[in-house]
């Protein structure tokens, strides 16, 4: 078995987002992306290490604690972009509310 074929399984089962929606309680437009980084983050990761989490029935624990991360480290992709987006809400909703 090869590291695109355990995330084909994965993303056959919607395991991702299934992780994501239950964590995060919530189904906005940033959660379809945060889903998408975490892809992205399997993809990149060494394929041993995913094939033996797989093989092992550890995979749904390992994609829990890479939507953690992904959700509270301000070093996360998903984090600063959930930041800028409050942010520039914030200022909309500022301008909005002056007028």
């Amino acid at each position: 078995m090869t590291k695109n074929e355990v995330v084909n399984i994965i993303a056959k089962e919607r395991m991702v987002e299934t992780i994501v929606s239950n964590i995060a309680k919530s189904s906005d437009d940033l959660l379809n992306d945060l889903v998408q980084e975490i892809y992205l983050d399997l993809l990149q990761k060494d394929e041993d290490k995913i094939v033996k989490l797989y093989e092992s029935n550890q995979i749904r624990y390992f994609i829990t604690r890479i939507v953690i991360n992904n959700i509270h480290s301000k070093n996360s992709p998903y984090w600063c972009k959930l930041k800028s987006f409050t942010h520039n809400m914030n200022e909309i909703i500022g301008d909005i509310a002056d007028e």
